[in-house]
């Protein structure tokens, strides 16, 4: 009998054994299943920043030219401009309108190296005296195109014309493309950027910034195949997303590089091709070494588990007698630890019903003082003269302070679940509308008139007043300011609509910039200038209009000005005071 015991017990012991050596090699095997699959996930993910720092150069450049344009329409346009250029069209005296040349759009440009004068495609004036500047080609003027210098140097040309004489502007390619690889890129990243007529690529060559002729390319000087996939793209018109091995002069070490090309079709810069490329060994070598040490580490982690077990099983079948005794005085601590427990959770109990009475009553007066601190920040805000940015900075620490301390009222009200920002009720849109009027009235313009049609009759909505009430305020402000120089009425209009209520709040301001309204909702965007508004007006709109499921639409007309329209659902439709 002792014999066919041990032996049960020898063959019990290997079998945890193998049991472990199975688990063992499971987990190595999914560890490298997790790699692989945490593999592609990173390479989508490195795909997907590429075409997103791609699309921010892109951008970058479209914002630059176009200032740069915009700057020089300006500069033409000026009556000082346009009587030098008359004075040196009639006595020939250039002095002038050099000077006017110099002071007004190179001198303040960094990125422009010199402005031209032409006539019938001859070069007149530059300001920096130079005339040996040629265009390959000379009948696109729509869009920049390149420019050589006598000296070989190539530089981007914008065009504008006035009734005599077209200027060219000649932008420093290398100055160009140095800012935007310091604003826009990585430190293992690389932008390439070929020019609309295949003339000259910009881009990183072995830490150097270079603008290069296409003729020029070779293997000692540039990314060859990188090149290779932007002309690809350019015939294609299609994005390209691409790995290829890439190896640098005088070196033998060969590194994977992961591409993507947006083709010029979809660029807003109008010009050039945008490529960006990086060095995909700097992200996937770490991870390579990451997962080998971790491999082993759990090797060693499993080995020292399965080391563990056999001692356990060893010392189980040498503590059976103290395991019963061990059984007993457990079920009589497991007696007095639930003893313990029931007497800990009538406390608990007991506690959270004090804290809960106690919470209530401080959320709400926190609440009742947090409110009018945020609103009047708000309005004086909004209503600070240009210039007082210090002042405004002030109010706006006022405004967060109040904001975040509302937001701890607000958690702490959640515990007795009810005087919380987030309580809706049944409540009349009119009423509200009526109240944010008396509190806006200290900030109407004295030649801007209110209008109300208030037809909600009995139709109510489920909401937050507080909510609605900052919602109003913020859309009657920016009436208000919008008014502020040309007057006109503001109208606030209610009606009942299929059960739900509509709301309309007009003014006949100065409008909004087409090119601004897919932006007006953004936190911090604004039009209005510095120290008058924070851009965070609309976003709160937009946001209070989302809490209760209200369908938010702007229309706006320049010059004539603009309308919010809100619907808001009938109580029991969808709304959070319901749910």
């Amino acid at each position: 009998m002792s014999v066919k015991h041990t032996e049960r017990k020898r063959l019990g012991f290997f079998l945890l054994l193998a049991v472990a050596i199975l688990l063992m090699a499971t987990g190595v095997a999914m560890l490298i299943r997790i790699f692989a699959h945490y593999n592609e996930l990173n390479l989508d993910r490195q795909d997907q920043q590429l075409q997103d720092m791609a699309a921010a150069s892109d951008k970058s450049i479209a914002i630059q030219l176009d200032n740069i344009g915009e700057d020089l329409s300006y500069v033409l346009t000026r009556r000082g401009f346009v009587q030098a250029e008359a004075q040196w069209l009639e006595s020939g005296d250039s002095d002038n309108l050099l000077f006017r040349m110099q002071e007004n759009l190179v001198g303040q440009n960094p990125l422009i190296q010199s402005l031209l004068a032409i006539r019938d495609g001859r070069i007149l004036l530059s300001t920096d005296g130079r005339t040996d500047y040629t265009f390959p080609f000379p009948s696109d003027r729509s869009a920049p195109q390149p420019c050589s210098a006598g000296d070989g140097t190539i530089y981007l040309a914008l065009f504008r014309q006035t009734e005599h004489l077209e200027y060219a502007a000649l932008i420093d390619l290398g100055a160009l493309y140095d800012d935007l690889c310091q604003i826009d890129l990585n430190d293992s990243s690389r932008l390439m950027l070929l020019g609309t007529h295949e003339k000259l690529l910009l881009h990183q060559w072995e830490g150097e910034c270079r603008v290069t002729a296409m003729e020029e390319l070779t293997d000692a000087n540039c990314d060859v195949q990188a090149v290779r996939y932007m002309l690809e793209s350019r015939n294609s018109g299609q994005r390209i997303t691409a790995s290829y091995p890439l190896v640098y002069p005088d070196s033998t070490f060969v590194h994977e590089m992961r591409m993507t090309v947006i083709p010029l079709q979809e660029c807003v810069n109008g010009y050039f091709i945008v490529g960006l490329t990086s060095d995909y060994d700097e992200i996937i070598l770490p991870m390579h070494t990451a997962a080998v040490q971790l491999m082993i580490f759990a090797g060693m982690t499993i080995i020292g588990a399965v080391l563990l077990l056999a001692l356990a099983v060893r010392l189980l079948y040498r503590g059976r007698q103290q395991d019963r005794e061990l059984l007993r005085l457990k079920q009589r601590s497991e007696e007095i630890r639930r003893l313990l427990e029931k007497t800990q959770e009538l406390a608990h109990h007991q506690r959270l019903e004090t804290i809960g009475t106690l919470t209530a009553s401080i959320a709400h007066e926190f609440n009742n003082l947090l409110t009018p601190i945020m609103g009047y920040s708000i309005l004086t805000l909004e209503g600070l003269p240009e210039g007082a940015d210090d002042l405004a900075d002030n109010v706006t620490e006022i405004y967060e302070a109040s904001r975040k301390a509302k937001t701890i009222i607000s958690r702490l009200s959640d515990l007795s679940r009810r005087n919380t920002e987030l309580t809706f009720r049944r409540l009349s849109l009119d009423d509200v509308v009526r109240r944010a009027l008396d509190v806006a009235a200290p900030a109407r313009p004295a030649h801007v008139e209110v209008a109300t049609s208030l037809a909600c009759g009995e139709q109510m909505i489920s909401g937050n007043e507080t909510q609605l009430s900052q919602l109003l305020l913020n859309l009657i402000i920016n009436a208000f300011h919008a008014m502020e120089d040309t007057g006109g009425t503001l109208t606030l209009t209610t009606e009942a609509d299929g059960g739900g209520v509509i709301l309309r709040v007009a003014d006949g301001g100065c409008g909004i910039p087409p090119e601004a309204m897919p932006h007006i909702f953004e936190p911090f965007f604004t039009t209005k200038e510095s120290g008058r508004g924070t851009g965070l007006g609309l976003a709160i709109v937009q946001q209070v209009a989302a809490a209760h499921s209200a369908d938010l639409r702007a229309e706006s007309t320049p010059g004539e000005g603009t309308v919010f329209t809100l619907r808001f659902p009938p109580a029991g439709e969808g709304n959070p005071a319901d749910s």
